[in-house]
């Protein structure tokens, strides 16, 4: 009996010392009807960001890295002194599963449970001012509203 009690009492204290990551509430991007996109952080150098993914309640949206995307760079060269004076604007799409198609790809990773890494295989150019980026993740009810970004301490 004193066998028992000990092996029962073992696995019960091995049990109640699982994780709770499992336990975390979340929502799947094919069934989430709000995606909004927050927490967004840039680094020039690589031109990587990450952000986090929830269903407009606060619940962590997860799976988004096969679901389809677009992510836009946009920014534009230094004026030229010129008769007009007008700087170019430039954008970089990087995008798959949409129709349009990007001129970049990329890679978007799930870190945690709802937060998110963007690397893309093509870099805009550093010359460009007033960088933005717009974000779209798109599950299969529904697709996050685009909003522009800045994202550096140059933009007006």
């Amino acid at each position: 009996m004193k066998k028992l009690f000990s092996m029962l009492a073992l696995t019960l204290a091995l049990t109640a010392c699982g994780s709770d990551d499992d336990d975390t509430p979340s929502v799947d991007i094919d069934s989430a009807t709000v995606l909004k996109v927050t927490q967004i952080e840039f680094d020039n150098a690589s031109h990587t960001f990450t952000f986090s993914l929830n269903d407009g309640a606060g619940l962590p949206v997860t799976g988004a890295e096969n679901a389809k995307y677009k992510m836009m760079y946009l920014g534009h060269t230094p004026a030229t002194v010129t008769a007009f004076s007008v700087p170019w604007h430039h954008a970089v799409l990087c995008s798959a599963g949409f129709e349009v198609e990007g001129s970049c790809m990329g890679e978007l990773k799930e870190k945690s449970l709802g937060n998110y890494s963007f690397t893309p295989d093509t870099v805009p150019t550093e010359t460009w001012q007033n960088k933005r980026l717009a974000i779209t993740i798109a599950g299969a009810l529904r697709q996050n509203k685009a909003e522009v970004i800045i994202i550096d301490s140059n933009a007006s």
